[in-house]
């Protein structure tokens, strides 16, 4: 089974087809996101991506506050993930950057082939 995740739009796909999506980054805290993201982080970094839940919701709620919303949570979150498992001596402070890297954006150009600039 193949397994992707994006950060912000919970996408869990077997064999390339979309399974559930979930809007993590709107209705979770950066404190609960950044417990579910923590395991995910130290078991497949490789697959997990980031992403905003960018829509509009009503008159109210443009795209651009949601963006702002996404963007806001799922930072903080992977902030404080990766800041806990280096602080438990679970991975070292090189490799956390690494993975940051990854989940911001490596693992996303990997996965579209798109040149990394």
């Amino acid at each position: 089974m193949r397994r992707l995740v994006l950060i912000g739009l919970l996408l869990c796909a077997c064999s390339g087809q979309a399974a559930c999506t979930v809007p993590t980054t709107l209705i979770y805290t950066p404190a609960r996101l950044s417990g579910v993201l923590r395991e995910w982080l130290l078991q497949y970094p490789e697959k997990v991506l980031f992403g905003t839940d960018a829509a509009a919701f009503g008159p109210d709620s443009g795209w651009e506050l949601t963006a702002w919303i996404g963007t806001t949570t799922g930072r903080q979150a992977l902030v404080i993930a990766l800041s806990e498992v280096v602080r438990n001596g679970e991975v070292k402070r090189g490799r956390a950057e690494e993975i940051a890297t990854m989940v911001m954006r490596t693992n996303s150009a990997k996965l579209y082939k798109r040149p990394m600039k």
